[in-house]
């Protein structure tokens, strides 16, 4: 990953606040530097993509995932 913004870490920051305690901050930290999930924030933050993001955290289904209206949802599977 490059280096984050800080438009990353702000976002990361809200979503570790959000999904703590459950959420890790190393899960959190795969999750940001996954490439298509890093991609879908750079295009949303470049202002090309959509308006808004969506994102879920389901304890032992997926580890956390980013949504796009009218599109595939990016997943980070859990590590067992």
């Amino acid at each position: 990953m490059s280096k984050p913004t800080p438009r990353h870490k702000w976002c990361q920051s809200k979503i570790q606040d959000a999904f703590s305690p459950g959420l890790s901050e190393d899960t959190l930290e795969r999750f940001m530097r996954h490439k298509p999930n890093l991609e879908t924030f750079n295009t949303f933050f470049g202002g090309a993509g959509p308006n808004k993001l969506f994102l879920f955290y389901q304890v032992g289904f997926f580890s956390l995932a980013v949504s796009q209206p009218d599109s595939h949802s990016t997943e980070l599977q859990p590590t067992q």
